[in-house]
C-alpha cells in the first residue's frame, strides 16, 4: 500500500462535518517551536483548541534536523493529526477521577483502534506503552524541568482496561508517557507511545493541564493522536522510508544514475546524509533564528562530508537540490 493510498484513507476515515480539516501546511521555519523547525504537526492549531473546543484533522510537514538519520530516521517526515477538545465549562476536577476525561479517553482510543482497522493490521502485532504513575517536576534538566515541584500523575487505568488483550501493553513509571515539553503553555497529561513491527507509528494524547508560570493549569481537555504517515507506510509493506518513499526513489536513481558505487551498502550511510540533508536544505527559507542557522550549519557539516565521501560534485548535487525544490 502506498503512501498515497494511506493518505486517502486516512482523510476519508475523518471526513465528518464534525471535524474542521486543516489543509495548509505549517510553517517549516516558523515560530511554534522557538530555535527550532516544525517539529510536531499543528501545534498552534492544538493550542487553540485549549480555548476553541471543536476537532481537528490534517497532514502536517515537519521537520527535524536534530535526528540522527537512518533507515526509518529522515529530517523531513508527514504527520497526520487528530485532536479534540472538550468544554468543561470552567467545572475544573482532578482529571484523573473526572468521568468527563475518562469518556475522552475512551473515545480517542477507540478512534485510534478503528483507525489502524483501515489498515487490516493486526492488534496482537500492536505494542503500546501507558504510562503506570509518576511523580514528576522540579527537576534541573529535562522536559518536565519548568515545573517548580513536584506532581504525581496516577496509573492510567482507562487505557490500560480498554487496551489489555487487545494488543501488547507494557506499563511504565517514566516521563515518557507524559506529554510535556520545557516552554511556557506546553499541554501535559499521560500519553500512550505505539509501535507497529517494532516501528514506532504513533503516539496519543490526553491533556488535561497547561504549564503556566511554572505551575501546571487545569484547561479544558485536548486529547488525540500523531500519526507518522511515511513510518506507517513502512511498517504496512515491511520496507524502510528510502524504499517506501517515491521522492527518496526518485532522488536515489538521480545519484547512482552515474555513481554506481551509491549502491554498495558500504556508502549507504552517506547516501541518506545527502538525500536526507539535500531535502532539507532545498525546503529552509533563507530568514532564519540564530540557532536555527546554527543547526543548518551543522546539518551542511555532515552533508560535505558525505558529498566527498561519495565523489558528488557540484553539477551532481545542484541536480538533486533542483529536483527537491521541484
Amino acid at each position: 500500500m502506498n503512501i498515497a493510498t494511506i493518505k486517502s484513507k486516512l482523510n476519508n476515515y475523518h471526513k465528518n462535518n464534525k471535524i474542521i480539516q486543516l489543509n495548509k501546511y505549517s510553517n517549516i521555519a516558523g515560530d511554534q517551536f522557538p530555535g527550532e523547525f516544525n517539529v510536531s504537526g499543528f501545534h498552534k492549531q492544538i493550542l487553540d483548541l485549549v480555548n476553541k473546543p471543536r476537532s481537528i484533522w490534517g497532514t502536517d510537514k515537519c521537520l527535524r534536523i536534530q535526528e540522527v538519520v537512518g533507515p526509518l530516521h529522515s529530517h523531513v517526515f508527514h504527520m497526520g493529526i487528530f485532536a479534540k477538545s472538550i468544554d468543561l465549562q470552567d467545572r475544573f476536577v482532578d482529571p484523573f477521577k473526572d468521568e468527563r476525561f475518562h469518556k475522552l479517553q475512551k473515545e480517542i482510543i477507540n478512534q485510534f483502534l478503528g483507525l489502524l482497522n483501515l489498515f487490516h493490521i493486526n492488534l496482537k502485532e500492536i505494542e503500546i506503552s501507558y504510562l503506570d504513575g509518576l511523580s514528576f517536576g522540579g527537576s534541573l534538566i529535562g522536559r518536565d524541568s519548568l515545573l517548580k515541584r513536584k506532581y504525581a500523575f496516577p496509573a492510567d487505568a482507562i487505557s490500560r482496561d480498554i487496551l489489555k488483550n487487545k494488543v501488547k501493553l507494557f506499563s511504565i513509571k517514566s516521563i515518557t508517557n507524559i506529554d510535556i515539553n520545557a516552554e511556557e503553555g506546553s499541554l501535559v497529561g499521560p500519553r500512550l507511545e505505539v509501535a507497529y513491527k517494532g516501528i514506532e507509528i504513533a503516539t496519543i494524547v490526553f491533556d488535561c493541564f497547561k504549564i503556566e508560570h511554572n505551575r501546571l493549569k487545569s484547561i479544558n481537555y485536548v486529547s488525540g493522536y500523531a500519526l507518522g504517515i511515511e513510518r506507517l507506510a513502512a511498517a504496512i509493506n515491511g520496507q524502510n522510508l528510502i524504499e517506501v518513499t517515491p521522492r527518496y526513489n526518485r532522488a536515489i536513481r538521480l545519484i547512482t544514475k552515474n555513481i554506481k558505487a551509491a549502491n554498495s551498502s558500504l556508502f549507504k550511510k552517506d547516501l541518506m546524509i545527502i538525500i536526507f540533508s539535500v531535502e532539507t536544505i532545498a525546503l529552509i527559507p533563507n530568514n532564519l533564528s540564530k540557532k536555527q542557522k546554527e543547526r543548518v550549519a551543522k546539518l551542511k557539516k555532515n552533508l560535505r562530508e558525505s558529498l566527498i565521501n561519495l565523489g558528488v560534485d557540484q553539477k551532481k548535487l545542484n541536480s538533486l537540490m533542483f529536483f527537491f525544490k521541484k
